[in-house]
């Protein structure tokens, strides 16, 4: 398990983000991955998984989150066209990605394949949200983006997963636990046992 911080511009915010993963095979490639990057202005957190497992799973996963980090300004849309791009020719990836304006505390987020991401409420008066998930795998075919935007409230909890994760998750996070807590309890409890699992989550709280 890995995370960090991320200092929010102009505020005494930040976001604290945390990553478990597994692969499917212990000392073996995981075909499921992450990215965590900032500019002046937006924190991009990305989960992407390759077709299959393996090295070739692996590789693809590697090439479009390279893709991601290589963006001259954050843009959600070319995000997704950098990856479908470089994946040509490659078994594909599912990708979700979250950006989030740390100046207005507003995100947007959107996911092709089955890539799983949830917006837990800290509020209980306030809906919780879900990702949007279109069918396709970039490499082989990118579909029309629903790209939704939400504002991102104090303690609220964003998270993303592969289809490793067992989508009952949903049923027992709460805003009140931690991004490493969260991740933690979700890699233990609902990791597929014969695949490749990663649960990304990320919280805004007063920086410490």
């Amino acid at each position: 398990m890995t995370g960090g911080q991320i200092s929010m511009s102009g505020s005494n915010r930040q976001l604290t983000w945390s990553v478990a993963h597994k692969a499917k095979l212990a000392g073996h490639a995981s075909g499921d991955g992450y990215l965590v990057s900032r500019d002046d202005q937006y924190a991009m957190f990305a989960v992407a998984d390759g077709s299959g497992s393996g090295q070739q799973a692996a590789q693809a996963t590697e090439h479009c989150l390279a893709a991601l980090g290589r963006q001259a300004e954050f843009d959600l849309p070319a995000g997704f066209r950098d990856c479908h791009r470089v994946l040509r020719g490659s078994r594909g990836a599912a990708l979700g990605i979250v950006l989030i304006d740390m100046q207005s505390g507003r995100f947007s987020w959107a996911s092709v394949g089955d890539i799983d991401g949830m917006l837990v409420r800290a509020d209980n008066g306030r809906p919780n949200e879900s990702i949007i998930q279109r069918g396709g795998v970039l490499g082989l075919n990118l579909p029309r983006l629903h790209q939704a935007e939400h504002a991102l409230y104090p303690d609220d909890l964003i998270i993303m997963t592969s289809d490793g994760i067992k989508r009952a998750y949903r049923t027992h996070v709460t805003a009140a636990t931690s991004a490493d807590q969260t991740t933690a309890s979700i890699m233990e409890q609902f990791a597929h046992p014969r695949d490749d699992s990663i649960v990304l989550a990320v919280s805004m709280g007063a920086a410490g």
